[in-house]
């Protein structure tokens, strides 16, 4: 992951500044020879959207060990979020939708594609873990994998996951500990840090103790997961104003913890599944 950061560095200079192929630039590096976009492209919006568009144009999809290679697609892939992050939402999603929906993507390669992306930007381990980015890969691309894609059933459960969990979503109702429901305690405060956590997870019981609320703002606490809500690890928050809407992606807080399947609390995070 390292060395995918200081390439990436080093393919952003030659997007903004340089004219000469990436591959001139960075040979003996990686084995994906990349494209380089005409020097008559002078933007760096649509340098990048070429980049993006044509960035795996030399990877051949039959080769099975260099799928099999972790080094070499991790890396590649993540060069590649790391690039995608970095473009307006347009020019992201039309990259993700090439690459999906290209002839020469095999079914071997989509899956090794479809586990790498779920692995970098949604499990919560991953340095570069990333939910609306994978939100907005997802919902891309979903409509282009074929129904008969093995995967598929667990990509749509994580989208639909991440639909009722993303900023704007109306957050479901549910019973707290102390009998009343949460939107009974909404009406309170402006907004609402819902905490899911488990009182034997000392990761948690640090994050709590470090949250400080600004003035209108509340904290309430569960230990139960209730249906509606993705909880990838412990602790979770969500911010969600007084009607009700949720405010941001669901925070997952720094030393985050995988919770025992003994605990009340479960990760509701099916990419491993």
């Amino acid at each position: 992951m390292r060395k995918s950061v200081w390439f990436t560095l080093a393919v952003m200079v030659t997007v903004a500044f340089t004219g000469f192929g990436f591959s001139e630039a960075l040979s003996g590096e990686w084995e994906l020879e990349l494209p380089h976009p005409p020097e008559s492209m002078r933007e760096v919006r649509e340098r990048l959207k070429y980049v993006l568009s044509h960035y795996w144009d030399n990877m051949d999809w039959t080769d099975s060990a260099a799928l099999a290679d972790e080094e070499f697609m991790g890396g590649n892939t993540a060069t590649y979020l790391d690039l995608a992050a970095r473009a307006d939402s347009a020019v992201a999603t039309e990259a993700y939708q090439g690459l999906v929906a290209s002839p020469s993507l095999t079914t071997e390669g989509l899956d090794k594609l479809m586990h790498t992306i779920t692995d970098y930007l949604f499990e919560p381990e991953s340095p570069v873990f990333n939910l609306a980015q994978y939100h907005s890969f997802l919902r891309a691309v979903i409509d282009l994998i074929p129904a008969d894609y093995p995967g598929k059933m667990v990509l749509d459960i994580n989208l639909s996951d991440l639909d009722s969990s993303a900023p704007g979503a109306s957050a479901r109702d549910f019973n707290l500990s102390d009998g009343r429901t949460l939107y009974d305690t909404l009406a309170h405060a402006d907004t609402t840090l819902v905490v899911f956590y488990d009182p034997s997870c000392r990761r948690c019981m640090e994050a709590l103790g470090n949250l400080k609320p600004e003035a209108g703002t509340q904290i309430v606490r569960c230990t139960d997961t209730p249906d509606g809500y993705l909880i990838p690890a412990i602790p979770t928050i969500y911010r969600i104003d007084r009607n009700g809407k949720i405010l941001g992606y669901p925070e997952v807080k720094a030393g985050k913890e995988k919770p025992d399947e003994t605990t009340g609390i479960k990760p509701t995070n099916n990419a491993s599944d």
